[in-house]
Parts: C-alpha cells; sequence; structure tokens
C-alpha cells in the first residue's frame, strides 16, 4: 500500500523541529568559533604580555649581573689591597725592629768595643767581637739592660787573644732577646 500521510501537520513539526535543531547546531558551531577565537586572541594577548615581562627580567638580569661581576672586581681589588697594606705593614714593622736594632747597637759601641759578627734568629741576637779591655764589655752589657728594648742580655763567652801587632785583644760573644712588643714600640 502506498504511504498517504494522513496527518500532514506532524511532517511539519518535524521538519521545523528539524530545521531548528539545525539552526541551534549552527550557531552553536559559529558561537563556539567565535569564542575559541576569542580565547585564542587573549591567550596570545597574554603570551606577549609574559614575553614583554621576560624581556624586562632578562634586562633587569643582565643588569645585575654587570653590577655583581664590577662588585666580584671591587671586592679582588680590596682584598689585593689589603693584601698590600699587610705587607707595608709587616715591612715596617721589619724596618722599626731593624732601627731598634741599629740604636741598640749603637749604645753596644762603647769605646774600644769592635762588633765583628751579629746572628740574629727572630728576636734573639748573637753578638762578636773584639775588645782592648773586657770592663767594655760589662759597661756594653750594662748600658744594653737599660734599654728597653733588651730582655736577658748575657756574656756567652770572652777568651783573651793577641794580635799580630801585639795588642792584647779579647774576642767576646754576647746574647740577648729583643723586645718589640706593640706597647714598646708605640
Amino acid at each position: 500500500m502506498h504511504k498517504i500521510n494522513l496527518l500532514p501537520w506532524r511532517e511539519i513539526r518535524i521538519q521545523k523541529t528539524r530545521q531548528a535543531v539545525l539552526v541551534s547546531l549552527s550557531m552553536c558551531v559559529v558561537f563556539s568559533a567565535v569564542l575559541l577565537l576569542l580565547a585564542e586572541r587573549r591567550i596570545q594577548q597574554q603570551i606577549d604580555v609574559q614575553r614583554e615581562r621576560n624581556g624586562r627580567l632578562n634586562t633587569q638580569i643582565m643588569h645585575y649581573s654587570q653590577q655583581i661581576t664590577s662588585s666580584n672586581v671591587v671586592t679582588s681589588e680590596l682584598q689585593s689591597l689589603n693584601a698590600d697594606v699587610v705587607t707595608m705593614e709587616k715591612l715596617l714593622r721589619q724596618r722599626y725592629q731593624a732601627m731598634v736594632l741599629m740604636n741598640v747597637l749603637a749604645n753596644l759601641a762603647v769605646r774600644g768595643v769592635y762588633i765583628e759578627k751579629i746572628i740574629a734568629n727572630h728576636h734573639e741576637l748573637q753578638v762578636f767581637g773584639k775588645t782592648n779591655d773586657a770592663r767594655n764589655v760589662s759597661h756594653a752589657i750594662e748600658t744594653m739592660l737599660r734599654s728597653t728594648y733588651v730582655i736577658n742580655a748575657q756574656l756567652r763567652s770572652i777568651k783573651q787573644s793577641v794580635e799580630m801587632d801585639s795588642r792584647h785583644l779579647s774576642t767576646f760573644s754576647i746574647s740577648f732577646h729583643m723586645n718589640l712588643d706593640e706597647q714598646v714600640i708605640s
């Protein structure tokens, strides 16, 4: 049998429903596409902002790393200068010790006392020399003991000898410690 549509209104309603569904579906697709485009544009803007921020941060990082490098150079120069100051202070102390030693030896230079050799081991010194009278050596030791720089001056040896020109000379050895404390120096 042939199909005869007895209720044409149903078919019209089904067509309208299909048409409404298709329109709704196409509007959803268009709306989704528009939303995707807007989302993509927003994300791209955020990416651009983040790249700009990263560029500024990289510029600041480079600036700070240059400052750190220059401060490291200054720090190394400061350490070098401090090492130079320490070396200068050490040299000045050694110079001062030599000056004090020369002053002590000048006081030791009593008439008739001849110094031949000086042996220094840090603050301990040994003086070897000759004299024409042993009393001159004892006078030199007394003079040294009055100095604030000499500690424990002792006569180690004295020996009588005869020189070629028939003079009688005695060889002697004196040892003492130098007091070169900061309190005594200043």
